[in-house]
């Protein structure tokens, strides 16, 4: 499995577009090289603030079946929310969240090689991005479907399980054999 990020939006570092054809490019070196890579993962670390102006859907949806005509899985192997630049009011922050995540998984999973969707983390209580990159305002993030007290599902929640729900049937990733 080769697992990277950053191709959903433009970052301070590189351009989305960018990282997609640098992906692909190592993806058919790999194959190309007899490499055996069955899946490839996407590690959508996404930000809410103005996800939907920044996300360019019909980009993203190609390079997701660019992926696919090359003969591999894709796992949505680290699905989480970043709420930097929104407001420290948490129904306002959980709604755009849950907005950012029913986007970006209606692009991907129109997708049928979209196998999986996985988040990077269940509960708010346990998040590396509370660690690692606190809010400025000293506001606990809220970047996955369960808070951090109760474990309580939270608009994300209700966004990962509609898009789900509607996505298209598609092949399991893995049958697990019946016993007789």
């Amino acid at each position: 499995v080769l697992n990277e990020f950053g191709f959903e939006t433009n970052s301070e570092w590189d351009a989305a577009a960018d990282r997609r054809k640098n992906a692909l490019q190592v993806l058919d070196t790999l194959l190309d090289e007899g490499t055996p890579v069955h899946a490839f993962g996407v590690q959508a670390h996404l930000s809410a603030a103005n996800f939907a102006g920044n996300f360019d859907a019909d980009a993203y949806h190609q390079f997701l079946a660019d992926l696919a005509a090359r003969g591999v899985k894709i796992i949505i192997s680290e699905l989480d929310v970043l709420d930097d630049d929104l407001p420290a009011d948490v129904a306002a922050r959980d709604q755009a969240i849950a907005e950012a995540t029913r986007l970006y998984l209606d692009t991907a999973l129109q997708e049928p090689a979209v196998a999986s969707v996985i988040t990077f983390g269940l509960s708010d209580r346990y998040t590396w991005l509370q660690e690692d990159y606190p809010r400025e305002d000293g506001e606990a993030r809220r970047p996955l479907p369960f808070d951090d007290e109760n474990l309580a599902p939270k608009p994300m929640f209700d966004a990962l399980f509609g898009a789900l729900e509607n996505a298209p049937a598609r092949d399991p990733l893995w049958i697990p054999p019946r016993a007789e």
